[in-house]
């Protein structure tokens, strides 16, 4: 049982160096980079106390666009992302 579970994992790790290398080639080596760096800032994050940036969304119906900060209007905002179904 040991035996298959060490292929498994084997396998599983190939295939994430497969994809990874694939990314990097079909997409160029910037975007590879900047996988396998998430835990460095961008410089773009907002500062503490200054306002976060406009967020610019597409209508569900594609009418056109929704600039969140519109709708807002200087009310404090919280998004939740994830699944609660």
């Amino acid at each position: 049982m040991p035996t298959v579970r060490r292929t498994i994992t084997i396998v599983l790790a190939a295939g994430s160096l497969v994809a990874l290398l694939a990314a990097g080639v079909a997409f160029g080596p910037g975007v590879l980079s900047r996988l396998l760096r998430l835990d460095e800032p961008t410089g773009r994050e907002p500062r503490i106390g200054e306002p976060a940036p406009d967020v610019v969304l597409s209508a569900l119906d594609g009418s056109g666009t929704i600039h969140l900060g519109e709708k807002v209007g200087g009310r404090p905002l919280l998004l939740i992302f994830g699944s609660y179904t």
